[in-house]
């Protein structure tokens, strides 16, 4: 049988020392983080919305380009 340690504080309340404090501290810390945390990933989300004309937009300069340059090296 293990013999757990009490100790007071300055407020005069009762706590066990070993795993129960640590697991308090522990809570303390890590809670907050994960808090702040969450809140930072929800408030830098952003919604991105597609153009209804398809992808072309986006690859017409490319396909232009790739066509420039092989017609340049066909040429040289």
């Amino acid at each position: 049988m293990r013999k757990e340690q009490i100790i007071t504080t300055n407020n005069n309340q009762m706590e066990e020392k070993g795993m129960k404090n640590r697991f308090i501290h522990f809570k303390k810390r890590f809670v907050p983080a994960l808090s702040g945390a969450l809140m930072g990933v929800m408030l830098m989300s952003t919604t991105c919305f597609a153009a209804g004309t398809g992808t072309s937009a986006v690859t017409q300069p490319l396909e232009n380009l790739k066509t420039l340059t092989i017609e340049y090296w066909n040429l040289a």
